[in-house]
C-alpha cells in the first residue's frame, strides 16, 4: 500500500511493485501498468510452467523456455498465463 511517506520518500529499490498474473492475462502497456521490467516464474510442479510474454519492444516468448524462480529482466507488454498452476510475477519499477 503507498503512502505519502512513500511517495515523498521512495521509491527505494530497483522494483517497488508487484502483480501476479494466473489463469489469464494482464497487459502493462497503458496506464497505472506501464513499467513492467522484469519477472518471476512460479509452476506448481517442475516444468509445468505454461504461458506467454508479449515484449515491450514487440515479439514474444514462451515461459517454458524460462527458468522458474529466477528475475528475468525483460519489458513486458502482457503477461498470459496459460493455467492455475502458473503465476507469472511481474515486477514493475
Amino acid at each position: 500500500m503507498k503512502t505519502t511517506q512513500l511517495d515523498k520518500y521512495g521509491p527505494f529499490a530497483k522494483y517497488n511493485e508487484v502483480v501476479a498474473v494466473s489463469n489469464g492475462n494482464r497487459d502493462f502497456s497503458s496506464g497505472s501498468n506501464v513499467g513492467a521490467a522484469a519477472i518471476i516464474i512460479s509452476a506448481s510442479s517442475a516444468g509445468a510452467q505454461n504461458g506467454s510474454i508479449d515484449l515491450a519492444r514487440g515479439g514474444s516468448m514462451r515461459i517454458e523456455h524460462l527458468s522458474a524462480g529466477v528475475i528475468h529482466e525483460i519489458g513486458v507488454m502482457r503477461a498470459t498465463a496459460d493455467d492455475a498452476d502458473t503465476t507469472i510475477f511481474v515486477l514493475k519499477r
